[in-house]
C-alpha cells in the first residue's frame, strides 16, 4: 500500500499554522491600544529654561468664603455648576445635608451644607497633585490660617492628594 502524498496546503501543520496566521492578522486589524494614530502637527519644541514652574492660577478665593452660609456663598459665586436642590422625595426620606458645586479653570470647589440652616459644613476644593503648595495656591489656602482648618485628601490608587477640606474652625 503506498501512500498519496498530500500536497503541501493539505497538510495539518500548514493549516495550523494558517489558522493562527489569519487569527493574528485579524486581532491586529482591531487592537488600537498599542498604535498610537500619526499626528499630521509637527510641535515646535519650547526652549528649555531654568525659570521654576509656573504657580497654578487662583481658581476660588476660599477663605473668603469660610464661616459664609449656602446663601452667602452663592451670592458670592453666582449660581452653582452642578448640585440641584433636593426633592421633597429626598427630604421625606430623611436627608439632612447637600451639596453645591462650582467650577472655575478646571477646579471644582464642593460646598456641603445642611439644609435646614444652610450653615457649610466643609469645602473641598478638587484638584488631583503631589504638590501640596498646587492644591493650597488654588484656593488661596494657608495651612497656618488660624479662621479653617486644611485636611489633605490622599490619592487612593495615585500618588499625591485629590483635594482638601476647609472646614471653619
Amino acid at each position: 500500500m503506498e501512500q498519496e502524498k498530500k500536497p503541501f496546503y493539505k497538510k495539518r501543520w500548514v493549516i495550523v499554522l494558517a489558522v493562527f496566521f489569519g487569527i493574528g492578522l485579524i486581532g491586529s486589524m482591531f487592537d488600537t491600544s498599542s498604535r498610537q494614530s500619526p499626528s499630521p502637527v509637527v510641535e515646535a519644541q519650547q526652549p528649555q529654561t531654568a525659570e521654576t514652574p509656573e504657580t497654578p492660577a487662583l481658581s476660588f478665593d476660599v477663605p473668603a468664603l469660610v464661616g459664609k452660609d449656602v446663601d452667602e456663598i452663592k451670592t458670592i459665586l453666582g449660581n452653582p455648576d452642578r448640585g440641584t436642590d433636593p426633592t421633597k422625595a429626598q427630604l421625606e426620606l430623611g436627608t439632612t445635608e447637600w451639596s453645591k458645586e462650582y467650577e472655575r479653570n478646571g477646579i471644582i470647589l464642593s460646598i456641603t451644607y445642611e439644609i435646614s440652616t444652610g450653615k457649610v459644613i466643609d469645602l473641598f476644593i478638587a484638584k488631583h497633585s503631589e504638590s501640596i503648595s498646587d492644591i493650597l495656591a488654588v484656593g488661596n489656602l494657608s495651612r497656618s490660617d488660624s479662621r479653617y482648618s486644611v485636611e489633605l485628601v490622599k490619592a487612593i490608587n495615585a500618588k499625591g492628594y485629590t483635594g482638601a477640606i476647609v472646614k471653619a474652625k
